[in-house]
This record gives C-alpha cells, structure tokens and sequence, in this order.
C-alpha cells in the first residue's frame, strides 16, 4: 500500500518526521549523495535525513558479539524481511538459527526516537517486503515509502535532488545491500566460524572464513540404516555440495551405535563401529555393520556419523552430526525344550553319546505381514496356505 498520504500527515502533526534512507538510494537517484537527499526531502517537511547505514552498523556490531560468544553454532541474518518471511514459512526447522537481531531499518528507527523526542519514523528504500517488516513493528517505524512512491511525490512537488556527492570513505555499513555486504563490514574474528554469503541459487564456490575456523562445509546428513534378514546392517550417509572445497580435505568421518534403545547423546552404550575416509566430490557413503547381532539386545539399534574434526564439540549440535534409530525386529529364532539324555544303544566303557534335543520357536512374522520359515512344520504352513489359493504371499527362511 502506497504510505505517501499517510507521510503527508505526519508531517503536518508537528512532531518531527525523521527519514530513514536505504544507502541504495544511489542507484535510484542518480548522481545524488546524502546531502542532495537530505536537502530535497526537507523541502518535502521532513525534519531529518539519516542513512540507514548508521542502523547497519549497530546491527554489524550484534553479528560480532554474538560470533564471539560463541553460543550459536549456525547464524543466518535476519536482516532481509523476505528471507525471514520465507524461514518462517517454508523452512521452519531453520528458524533457531535465524539471528534475533533487529534488521537495519528497526534498528535505525528506534536509534531515531531515543535521540530525538516525539519523533516518527519514516523508511525509505527499495523493498515492498519492508512495509509488511514495518506493519509488525509500528512502535519503531511509522511509515515505509519506497524509491518508486518517493519519486513520484517528488515530481508532483517538482523537487529533484541536485547531482551532488560528497566523498565519504569511512561508512562501510553502505555495503549492507550488496551480496555480502554484512559481511564485508563484519571483523570477522571469531574462532570457530566460517562465513558464507549466497545470492539468490548461487551457491558459493568457497568460505570466507579466518585461519582458525574448523567448521567443515561437508559434514553427513541424510543417515539411513538398513537391517538385512542376516542382521547386517548397511549404514548410508551423504554431503551436499561435494563438488566444493572443504575447510578439512583430509578426514574421516566417525560411525557410532548404540545397542541399549538410547538416543540420548552422552549414554555411555555408544561404541565406535567404523571410521570412513571423507572424499571431495563424493557424495554418497555408507558402512557394513556385520557385528550387530554380537551384541543385539532385542531393542532398538541407534547410529550416528560425524565428521571427526568435530570431535571438539564432542556429540552436540555444534559438530554437526546425524543420528538415525531403526526398530530392529530380527527373525532370529529361539531354542526351547532342550534335553540331553544318555544314549541307550551307545554307552559304554568305550563310547559316551549323549542325545541332544530341542525345539524351535518365535514370531510367526516379523511384523510387516512376511511368515518366518524356521522349522519343517512352517514350511508345511506355508505351503498349506499357497494350496489354499492365498494370494500376495512373503516369507522369510530364517532357520537350515
């Protein structure tokens, strides 16, 4: 919605009408510096004329206290209204990692109002998604116009800004509305972090990150474990992007189960199964677990992969790691009934045989409708129910 009459009338309250403008302003008004601008929107009422910029440079400020805390293991800028809006929307398991830092524009405009008294706001920029940032935020930013209205008033009143700039190097908040434009005005210090900026479905082709980063671009998602009827387990893992150069070329990744039914992190069941070299250019890796039934409990078997440079942060969040569980419902049979008895025909000084017997038992099926064939009298079963005319039939042979 075009905000201009609104404008028009909070500049005839007479409180002062503070103007936030976006330092892209130079693209839409050009040869006009911030004093050109700052002149013409005076003309319009305005009581003042600020850039954006000095918004960005607090919230630049935020960015580097919170990397250097340290307290969050992924941080993606809430500076953008649209990409918060599409976190939100399309991508809420995200939504931890979004940053809860006022973007620019909130953070300038209440700068606005503490410093000057009675104030109201007023944004101007190049972004419609702005006026929804604004619509959620009436307390800081009264009324968003963008280039486009701001133009067309400006013609109405016959005002133009003059081509006028004066150099001014020591802003590099302006950068904000670039492609990496945050962190072009970040320190960039913090250790353990890489810094990653990604235009529109560009993925980029390295990270920016200072010398003693460690987190790695490729660690596993995607885990999968599946149970064969032999009780081997084939554990499947990828990375996204292994066409891209990683911070750690030469490592391994580390396999993990766990026996007892635990899925929490730090039970002290979970044993090291296997190690795997990590690739680049490889996308999919998996490991054969033939141990399991060795130690098989009847419970659920649990399985987690990280990459072993991780090994710092141990088994949590900031090591990047993936967990998968899978019921384990085994077709293995049991041994019932089992006697020894003295061999009647073959006892004696010089022979000593013992008969052994027992019987077999378990599960009819393994619960998804397949019959488990162990013994004869199964098999006899089973075939009974084929002579019977039955169709979609699945069986399992689990015993000699």
């Amino acid at each position: 919605m075009d905000e201009t009459e609104k404008v028009r009338v909070l500049l005839q309250s007479g409180q002062p009408v503070v103007a936030s403008l976006a330092p892209s302003f130079i693209a839409d008004f050009d040869g006009a510096g911030i004093e050109a601008m700052r002149d013409a929107l005076k003309k319009l009422g305005f009581y003042d004329v600020e850039e954006t910029a000095l918004g960005a440079t607090m919230v630049k400020r935020e960015y580097d206290r919170m990397l250097k805390e340290g307290n969050r293991d992924i941080v993606i800028s809430s500076c953008c209204h649209s990409v918060n809006l599409l976190v939100r929307k399309y991508f809420p398991d995200l939504l931890p990692y979004l940053a809860d830092v006022l973007s620019p524009m909130l953070a300038h405009c209440a700068d606005i109002k503490r410093r000057i008294p009675n104030a109201r706001t007023v944004f101007i920029g190049p972004c419609v998604a702005k006026k929804d940032e604004a619509e959620e935020h009436r307390d800081l930013v009264d009324a968003v116009l963008t280039f486009e209205e701001l133009t067309e008033w400006m013609d109405r009143e016959n005002v133009h800004p003059e081509h006028r700039i004066v150099p001014d190097d020591e802003s590099r908040a302006r950068f904000f509305p670039t492609t990496g434009g945050i962190l072009k005005t970040m320190v960039r210090d913090a250790e353990g972090y890489a810094y990653m900026a990604s235009d529109g479905t560009q993925i980029p082709n390295e990270l920016s990150s200072n010398q003693l980063s460690v987190p790695m671009l490729h660690t596993p998602t995607a885990l999968t474990a599946t149970m064969h009827n032999d009780g081997k387990v084939v554990v499947r893992w990828q990375v996204e992007y292994p066409e891209l150069a990683d911070t750690m070329e030469n490592d391994m990744f580390d396999i993990q189960r766990n026996m007892s039914g635990s899925t929490d992190p730090s039970d002290a069941s979970w044993v090291t199964i296997g190690q795997e070299m990590y690739e680049r250019n490889k996308t999919s890796y998996e490991l054969l677990d033939s141990t399991m039934l060795d130690g098989y409990q009847g419970k659920p078997v649990s399985y987690r992969v990280r990459r072993q440079a991780t090994t710092l942060w141990g088994w949590t969040p900031a090591a990047k790691y993936a967990q998968v569980q899978i019921p384990a419902n085994l077709s293995l049979f049991g041994i019932n009934n089992a006697t020894v008895t003295r061999s009647a025909s073959e006892w004696n000084d010089d022979v000593h045989k013992v008969d052994f017997t027992f019987n077999l038992s378990g599960p009819e099926d393994n619960g998804q409708g397949w019959t488990i064939i162990r013994t004869a009298a199964d098999w006899e079963r089973f075939a009974q129910r084929v002579n019977n005319g039955e169709k979609y039939l699945c069986g399992i042979l689990a015993g000699d």
